[in-house]
């Protein structure tokens, strides 16, 4: 499973049939190399046993999540009822809970990242929280580049053109982290085929209702791989040779992808559309809302494009959208009461909401 990797990550050195063994992860893997490296320097620091290692493990990924998210609240929200409202709907997720727990460390960067913006940190720590973002997954090294190189561009031109570093500080950053598993043993840190097997896996999954179900006897990704994707082993392969295949998957996966956000976000989806329609008048936090749109489309794209994107693909996202949200709105709306009854009615609808889900949330932590 992918939470499987608290387990595996180690970076002890040490020797191994004469010869001396340091292992380093990759970037392919499902932990992304910032979790593992996490996970490691945990283990290496608190001596626990296998028994209990994940329960340790979990928890401290949830009180960074929590700790996080409510830092980054009292840095952008000043209404103190605003606060105390947009934390708990955090809390009543159950996101906390989610597995993999690299999905919490994700969200945990991002909203130290935000932070680190608003507060005007150091460039070189700003980079190196967006840094360790991308490169929690593979997916997410897109999204860190671009909002790097967005950020770097807004300060340019809005004035503020030490912000320009921001760009070269990530990227060395990201190059500093990669950089040890090239140069020593225990894997290239760009290996695997995720995005290949993360393909066949969904595709089964959103087409043996349909195409499979019943033969008996018969494995799926067998089937689908040899009469339906093919024999290669790529996806941009399979999607260029087989075109219709893919436009049916995407169109399949887009539906279920629409869900999947509306799962995630629940009834706060409505004002952050209405946010978005009113973006021209948000003026000093406008940067910012951009910053997050782009790390939600290049964040999520990927994962449209392979796989459909899951409850737990917005855990990272869901507490800078809820907080960047909140201080819109009282930007937006200092003194007229309508939309704001309208935040705090989606607000308290989502909290509910999230409460009936709270048991099957924490059940099935690793599945959604």
């Amino acid at each position: 499973m992918d939470q499987s990797y608290v387990e595996s990550a180690n970076l002890r050195l040490y020797r191994e049939a004469g010869r001396w063994v340091f292992q380093y992860p990759a970037i392919q893997n499902s932990s992304g190399i910032t979790s593992s490296l996490l996970a490691s320097f945990y283990k290496l620091l608190i001596p626990v046993n296998s028994s209990n290692l994940n329960w340790h493990f979990r928890i401290f990924s949830m009180l960074l999540y929590l700790g996080s998210s409510f830092l980054l609240i009292r840095a952008f929200i000043q209404d103190g009822w605003t606060r105390l409202l947009i934390f708990v709907v955090i809390a009543t997720s159950g996101y906390q809970f989610i597995q993999p727990s690299s999905e919490l460390i994700a969200g945990t960067l991002l909203s130290l990242f935000f932070l680190a913006l608003r507060n005007a940190w150091p460039l070189p720590v700003t980079a190196f929280f967006l840094a360790a973002f991308g490169l929690c997954k593979v997916e997410l090294s897109i999204a860190a580049i671009v909002v790097s190189a967005f950020w770097a561009l807004w300060g340019h031109g809005s004035g503020n053109r030490a912000n320009w570093r921001i760009f070269p500080y990530t990227l060395a950053w990201m190059a500093l982290l990669l950089l040890p598993g090239f140069v020593v043993e225990g894997g290239n840190p760009l290996s695997g085929n995720r995005s290949y097997i993360a393909f066949v896996a969904t595709y089964v999954e959103l087409f043996t209702p349909h195409q499979f179900n019943g033969i008996a006897n018969i494995d799926p990704v067998e089937l689908a791989r040899q009469n339906i994707l093919g024999t290669s082993k790529s996806l941009p392969v399979i999607a260029l040779t087989r075109p219709m295949i893919y436009a049916d998957f995407l169109a399949l996966q887009t539906v279920r992808s629409l869900a999947g956000t509306v799962d995630g976000l629940k009834f706060m989806i409505l004002p952050f559309l209405l946010l978005m329609a009113r973006q021209a008048r948000l003026f000093n936090i406008r940067p910012f809302f951009f910053a997050l749109l782009i790390a939600i489309v290049f964040t999520l794209g990927p994962a449209w494009l392979i796989a459909y994107v899951r409850l737990r693909y917005w855990v990272k996202l869901f507490p800078v959208v809820l907080v960047i949200a909140a201080a819109g709105f009282l930007l937006l709306y200092p003194t007229q009461k309508w939309p704001m009854k309208l935040f705090w009615a989606c607000s308290i609808g989502t909290i509910i909401w999230q409460i009936i889900d709270l048991p099957d949330i924490w059940k099935y932590s690793h599945f959604h």
